[in-house]
């Protein structure tokens, strides 16, 4: 009960809401979008997951520059594209997407990227939300053209490439 009692306490309620006043368009916003998703997350088992993704990025235990998260993010800047040809991929996405073609071949962005715009019809092609990708991954042209530490990817003679070293260190997952 004393917790409820601190948020009663009106030095604290007017503290929070002198807080919140900047943000009051896009807090009504959101509490509207909470009142729907929350059960729906709870109906997929999923109901504390907004919790723990809020939790994780305010303790800096979810990094804003994970590649889970980054790869996440760039999924829903694709549903969220009126067509699929507006949509450009964050660098270091590019990068890592790069890294795993190099690292385990063309079969594994194939599996990792899922069905995406293949066996839909016309209209449905052209339209992101109708998309079957588990990860929107870049095509290999795309990667083609991705610079990795300051040089053009490209054949290469077999050694240590310092910039893919780099690369692995600073965004790859360690266990």
């Amino acid at each position: 009960m004393a917790g409820s009692e601190e948020l009663l306490d009106a030095e604290h309620t007017s503290d929070l809401c002198a807080r919140l006043i900047p943000y009051c368009g896009e807090i009504q916003n959101l509490v509207e979008k909470l009142i729907t998703v929350i059960p729906i997350l709870k109906d997929a088992g999923l109901a504390d997951f907004l919790e723990k993704l809020f939790d994780s990025i305010i303790s800096s235990v979810l990094s804003l520059e994970d590649i889970t998260l980054l790869c996440f993010v760039d999924k829903l800047r694709f549903l969220n594209c009126t067509n699929p040809f507006q949509f450009r991929h964050n660098e270091v996405t590019k990068r890592f997407w790069l890294m795993t073609l190099n690292m385990l071949g063309n079969r594994a962005l194939r599996i990792l990227g899922g069905f995406g715009l293949r066996g839909l019809d016309k209209d449905s092609r052209n339209n992101p939300e109708c998309s079957r990708y588990n990860f929107k991954i870049p095509t290999i042209d795309v990667l083609k053209k991705v610079e990795v530490g300051g040089t053009r990817t490209g054949p290469r003679k077999p050694g240590i490439f310092p910039d893919m070293v780099h690369y692995h260190i600073n965004y790859a997952i360690l266990p």
